[in-house]
């Protein structure tokens, strides 16, 4: 891998992780009522669901009423 393909590579991870983020805060803002903004067969719409559940799970799991 050279410089250029992992300046690539470091940005995409980094739009990817962003869209995840996203997701995650959708979650903690609007709850299951959150929608999700991309396209359903594209890769950024699994990285916001990914992030949503993440939290959505997270959140679940430290509820006082588990």
């Amino acid at each position: 891998m050279d410089y250029q393909d992992l300046v690539a590579a470091i940005s995409e991870a980094r739009a990817e992780t962003s869209i995840w983020i996203e997701g995650r805060k959708a979650f903690r803002r609007r709850g299951a009522q959150a929608i999700n903004p991309y396209g359903l067969r594209s890769l950024e719409y699994q990285l916001w669901q990914e992030g949503f559940g993440y939290e959505r799970h997270r959140i679940s799991d430290i509820s006082p009423l588990n």
